[in-house]
């Protein structure tokens, strides 16, 4: 039996910030106790005995736990580690958990991708996540395994939440193992469900452009949202989801944009931010770029000004876990409103591969949402200045990943890169804030906004626009579009289909994508278009001669 440390300050040094006292063979407790106050709904039960594996040492302090199905008694101790393995869209991860919880106290646990040694903190309850077959009923499937269905998460997609009879000694981890072990062919995928660390993008140290003037416009000038607005403004039967942490709905700039909201942390449908709480602004500054009232004579202008909008509060005022379950519903809750768009500048904290079930549920609004068309998901690519591997978030099919540029059209150094970065945006840094002295700022705007968050925003109220010109157009489509006309940097070194691992396609050219949409040819986009005729009023060789010393510019600071 091997012996190992459970605190591994190589391992979790930053995450739990172990005493050097605690780098022994038990548990480190320095922050179990803030885990177990968050009053998630999650519960956990022993670990019936077959299904774990201990790799912890033996100890003079010992209880037994025997199981019925395979009638073998296993010693356990308090201090033990307690390994299963359980496989996630046919890969196994590895769940590790170090003591034993009671059915009112979520246990923490370590999550581990054993083929890349990619782990993650979590917290374990005693309730699994399955996805049927087609065709399959859940009360087929619940009486054939002895299992309780909780709630459904997303029906269409097949994902329900289940447990265990309470008293049944089983927690999330047992359920999906065990329903795994059944080879069940009506269930697809079987996932406990632990609760992950979310985070918001924006950076901790935010870019701020040295010219404060300019630095207040400059994103809109890189897109070229006067352009495409030339063309659309957008459309009130366009709505654009936000799911964050929250929105102030009472923002003077955003009130009469904001339809009715969710909170799938307190499951009710008050997406209210949370009062005086770090970056607690950071919904509503996401949402002011996406859609702010405009031409209003009153703070900022979002890309899509005539858009509406929706929040989804995900993210809790402080930095707890959040339950797998509520990601989905996040999603569940984009697929029953019929959004166009949904929005998303958060992500995990730590570099994990996407769960199977939330793949499921992301790629089914993206492929079967706003009646089968598909909604246009957006994801900001992340603030760690790392590649992201093929299994994360971002990769899954169909999101649009957005890095971000400075205002000078380079990658800020922040921004993540790899495949799947499809286009950049510039980092919104002024945008509305929470109204009065609570958020980023005294007044209602921030200046200090910033981050792949700011981006992504700004894509997605693009991607808005292109809905509002043609709404037959599907998801996929708009990903094309957004790509195809992208402008690819001078710093860029694409690949034969034009891919940059840092850059994506390109930076968004808003007014490129817009008459795209609406049939425009691109060459009439350089000049004066009319938006009634599409015809180009002013000269095309004018429009040309502009374009081309500002090439020559970019390739001489590559050169420099």
């Amino acid at each position: 039996m091997s012996y190992r440390p459970v605190c591994r300050r190589s391992h979790i040094e930053v995450r739990r910030r172990c005493h050097p006292a605690d780098v022994v063979h038990t548990p480190c407790y320095t922050t179990r106790m803030t885990w177990m106050l968050l009053g998630l709904a999650l519960t956990s039960a022993a670990p019936a005995a077959g299904t774990w594996t201990p790799t912890g040492p033996t100890d003079t302090t010992s209880t037994t736990s025997t199981t019925s199905t395979t009638d073998t008694t296993t010693t356990a101790v308090a201090a033990s580690a307690w390994s299963a393995t359980v496989h996630d869209g046919g890969q196994p991860r590895r769940i590790t958990r170090y003591r034993r919880g009671t059915a009112a106290v979520p246990v923490e646990v370590d999550f581990e991708d054993p083929a890349t040694g990619r782990r993650a903190v979590a917290l374990l309850g005693d309730s699994a996540i399955v996805q049927l077959a087609d065709g399959s009923a859940i009360d087929v499937v619940a009486a054939r395994h002895g299992v309780v269905v909780v709630r459904p998460l997303m029906t269409r997609a097949g994902l329900w939440l289940v447990r265990s009879p309470r008293g049944a000694g089983e927690d999330g981890v047992d359920v999906a193992v065990r329903l795994q072990a059944a080879h069940d062919g009506d269930l697809r995928e079987v996932f406990p469900n632990l609760a992950f660390r979310h985070q918001t993008l924006a950076p901790a140290q935010p870019f701020i452009p040295d010219d404060p003037r300019y630095g207040a416009q400059f994103f809109l000038r890189e897109l070229q949202m006067e352009g495409a607005w030339l063309i659309t403004q957008g459309s009130a039967d366009v709505v654009v989801s936000v799911i964050d942490n929250g929105c102030d709905e009472a923002h003077p700039d955003l009130a009469d944009k904001l339809d009715q909201g969710h909170d799938v942390i307190t499951d009710d449908d008050n997406p209210a931010y949370t009062p005086n709480s770090p970056g607690n602004e950071h919904g509503t500054a996401c949402s002011g770029l996406i859609a702010a009232v405009t031409n209003n004579d009153l703070d900022t202008a979002g890309a899509c000004p005539l858009c509406r909008l929706t929040c989804t509060r995900l993210l809790p005022g402080r930095s707890e876990p959040v339950p797998l379950d509520a990601d989905v519903r996040a999603f569940d809750h984009a697929l029953q409103d019929d959004v166009d768009v949904v929005s998303n500048s958060w992500g995990f904290v730590d570099a994990i591969p996407v769960p199977q079930v939330l793949r499921a549920a992301i790629i089914e609004v993206q492929q079967r949402g706003r009646g089968g068309l598909g909604a246009v998901v957006v994801f900001a690519s992340g603030n760690d200045s790392r590649d992201i591997a093929d299994d994360e978030l971002l990769a899954v099919p169909g999101v649009v990943g957005v890095g971000a540029t400075n205002n000078l059209g380079e990658l800020t150094q922040f921004s993540n890169r790899g495949r799947s970065v499809d286009v950049t945006a510039p980092t919104g840094t002024v945008t509305t804030d929470i109204s009065g002295a609570d958020g980023n700022d005294p007044g209602d705007v921030t200046v200090q906004f910033g981050g792949t968050s700011s981006a992504a925003p700004l894509v997605s109220g693009v991607a808005g626009l292109l809905l509002a010109v043609d709404p037959s157009l599907t998801a996929d489509e708009v990903n094309g579009i957004l790509e195809e006309t992208a402008e690819q940097a001078a710093f860029a070194r694409p690949d034969n289909v034009g891919h940059d691992l840092e850059y994506g396609f390109g930076l968004v050219r808003a007014d490129l994508a817009v008459a795209r949409a609406a049939g425009i040819d691109d060459a009439d986009v350089n000049g004066d278009v009319d938006p009634a005729t599409g015809c180009d009023c002013g000269s095309g060789d004018a429009g040309a001669a502009l374009l081309v010393p500002g090439l020559v510019l970019w390739r001489r600071r590559r050169l420099t």
